[in-house]
């Protein structure tokens, strides 16, 4: 089976032509990104690939990416940014914290579970820090100041280590129940670590299909997104067939969470275990990133498709080169055009 395209929408598919023309060049299906904008932008993207499907008498399916409790900074406005250097030490408070508050702070309380010289990884790894505190709030020195800036929201991973957060925030709540609501045809869960996560998905899943009256939608895709997901590959693939779900290897988050070197192996292993048990099997992010920006695709890239392609992926899942490129009808006609030579 040739596997399918499916791209983020974003800023940079904002119009009826863009998403018609993603369609015609090889696009099979579309991914919305929970962790930015809002119902009023999701339901124009929607809009725009019912009416072009429509038009051109095929079925494009939306997925919904829930965005999970995923660790952000947050910094007292939106446009604060604090510069930093290497060997910098800085202060990290909770918003759970109201006596002792400081200007960066976590949107989840870790003081319990994190130790001295533990790694937080901030905009996927690209600012590394090491703990070297931990009291009314976390103290962490600069190892890599990146671009040397932290700003509102940037992501954090802390590799190796397991929080007991909500499985679903309040916004997914709300977002799963959108998805039921406009009938959509998958529904992700990010940060899947094990299967009591997919149980209690399917169980709300359920419950709000109940109270709404619209069974059989969604399917669930389950995204493997660090190295806990990881261990427990096998179960959660397991989990995943027997509730009809499919797998999505998240690369952006896996790649910060562990070693580079292993990312292949981990690529193979999970469309291994997919293919035993048939289970679909997505493969999403930076396969085209340096069309962002450029017409061509670079030899490398080139050559981590190809090595996707060998794993035989129900999707591949085109993610920043689409939502904010400025080349997004050109990069799925590339991808489309290195599946066919490769098949």
């Amino acid at each position: 089976m040739t596997a399918l395209i499916y791209a983020t929408l974003g800023n940079t598919t904002n119009d009826m032509y863009t998403i018609e023309s993603m369609i015609r060049e090889g696009m099979k299906g579309v991914r919305i990104n929970t962790a930015y904008c809002g119902i009023k932008e999701y339901d124009r993207w929607i809009n725009f690939v019912q009416t072009a499907t429509t038009k051109l008498g095929v079925h494009v399916p939306v997925m919904l990416d829930l965005k999970g409790p995923q660790l952000r900074l947050e910094l007292p406005t939106k446009d604060t940014a604090y510069q930093i250097e290497k060997g910098s030490v800085i202060d990290i408070g909770s918003l759970f914290d109201t006596e002792d508050v400081v200007d960066i702070a976590l949107n989840q309380d870790l003081r319990a579970y994190l130790e001295i010289g533990d790694s937080l990884l901030i905009e996927n790894g690209t600012i590394r820090t090491k703990v070297i505190g931990i009291g009314t709030h976390l103290q962490v020195e600069i190892v890599e100041p990146g671009a040397g800036l932290i700003t509102n929201f940037m992501g954090v991973n802390v590799p190796g280590r397991y929080f007991p957060v909500e499985h679903l925030t309040a916004k997914d709540h709300e977002m799963l129940r959108y998805a039921i609501d406009k009938k959509l045809d998958f529904v992700a869960l990010s940060f899947v670590r094990d299967t009591i996560d997919l149980e209690y998905f399917q169980q709300k899943i359920q419950e709000m299909q109940e109270e709404m009256g619209a069974p059989g939608v969604p399917k669930i895709v389950a995204k493997i997104e660090d190295s806990i997901g990881v261990r427990n590959l096998d179960a959660i693939v397991e989990k995943a067939h027997n509730l009809n779900a499919s797998i999505m290897l998240g690369r952006g988050d896996l790649y910060t969470e562990m070693e580079p070197v292993v990312m292949g192996k981990i690529q193979q292993q999970a469309a291994d275990a997919c293919r035993r048990k048939n289970v679909p099997y997505f493969i999403a992010t930076g396969f085209l990133e340096g069309m962002k920006y450029n017409t061509q695709p670079t030899r490398t890239e080139v050559g981590d498709v190809w090595n996707a392609l060998r794993d035989r992926p129900y999707a591949l899942v085109l993610t920043a080169e689409t939502s904010n490129g400025i080349n997004s009808i050109t990069t799925v006609s590339t991808l489309q055009h290195i599946i066919s030579k490769y098949t």
